[in-house]
């Protein structure tokens, strides 16, 4: 029994990522093969040492995919950079027993990006392999993809860029301290962040009903947000280092 797989590095796993995971897993379903998604355990920018604003750290990244069916990461360095457009499908072809291959149409793979889903027809053809190409999904008439979405992000804009992501805005964070009433939060560095401001938020702690509340942010892209939180309600049992979910709802105020 081959495999589907699905193809990229899904940052924030937004709605064109989602209609691509949806194809995969239904052709998975129609043909009885086994479903797969393959993907990077780090952003392929950090292996040449640039500096990307993830909309979803690594570890939720993963952890969301593999949710959805049996996901395989990679480490992406210099040396798998090189590798060869032909050497990679035959990576997925003799380990992952590719029987189709799902990409996005801007998916490029093998030695710095020279194979692009041209390129996979082309191999499919002659080596043995289905590739199935999944069109852009836009919002207010423009292309949906990680890229619009930090900048979205860096707007203001949370309400937009939970649209292009299908649910909510959310950040990993950890309990600091009280502040007075206001909960003191702190995410990790490396995201893209909401500009500055007061945001309409939604707290999530595990085990408990997520509460609403409001969200004074501080930090830019890259660095880690400091928040001052006020809710309606309280968590219980928080210790410092008690790691929660924060989503943006709304923009209140600069």
């Amino acid at each position: 029994m081959g495999n589907i797989i699905a193809l990229g590095t899904f940052d924030g796993v937004h709605l064109g990522h989602q209609r691509l995971i949806r194809t995969m897993l239904e052709m998975a379903k129609q043909e009885n093969k086994r479903p797969l998604i393959y993907t990077f355990s780090n952003h392929p920018l950090e292996a040449f040492g640039r500096k990307t604003h993830l909309v979803m750290s690594n570890k939720a990244r993963i952890a969301l995919l593999s949710t959805i069916c049996e996901t395989v990461s990679v480490p992406f360095d210099r040396v798998y950079a090189a590798v060869e457009p032909r050497d990679f499908v035959r990576l997925l072809l003799e380990e992952y027993s590719l029987d189709t291959a799902v990409g996005g149409f801007n998916y490029t793979f093998g030695n710095h990006g020279a194979g692009d889903m041209d390129m996979l027809r082309t191999l499919g053809a002659e080596m043995g392999f289905q590739v199935c190409e999944i069109p852009p999904q836009t919002y207010k008439g423009e292309t949906i993809s990680s890229t619009r979405i930090r900048r979205t992000l860096e707007a203001g804009q949370v309400e937009d860029a939970g649209n292009m992501l299908g649910r909510p805005f959310s950040m990993e964070t950890r309990f600091q301290g009280m502040d007075g009433p206001a909960l003191m939060l702190e995410s990790e560095a490396g995201l893209a962040l909401p500009a500055q401001g007061t945001y309409g938020v939604r707290l999530r702690k595990a085990g408990e009903a997520p509460l609403p509340g409001q969200a004074e942010l501080r930090g830019q892209s890259g660095e880690k947000a400091h928040i001052r939180l006020r809710l309606e309600g309280a968590p219980q049992g928080l210790i410092p280092g008690t790691e929660m979910i924060l989503e943006f709802l709304e923009r209140i105020s600069r």
